[in-house]
């Protein structure tokens, strides 16, 4: 379940939940965030570059079930940790 990831360069900030003013794709499964619709804002830096993820509240669920049994998370790829 857990993958190896070596995240010793990364740089994460607090996520934020965020209500969409315009449709966006969900990082994790791809569905469209609609407006008006809460989401989760993700960002860090990871090798020097600038990231951000957002994510549907359903994956964002997934994502804190993954960062409590595996002790992190690889924005992105929740789904092959589920």
């Amino acid at each position: 379940m857990c993958g190896w990831f070596d995240d010793s360069d990364a740089v994460s900030f607090t996520p934020r939940a965020v209500r969409a003013r315009k449709p966006h794709p969900c990082a994790e499964c791809g569905r469209t965030i609609l407006v008006g619709e809460t989401y989760w804002r993700y960002g860090g830096r990871f090798e020097g570059s600038m990231w951000t993820s957002l994510t549907c509240r359903q994956c964002a669920a997934a994502t804190a079930w993954v960062l409590a049994r595996c002790g992190y998370v690889q924005h992105g790829a929740v789904r092959d940790n589920v």
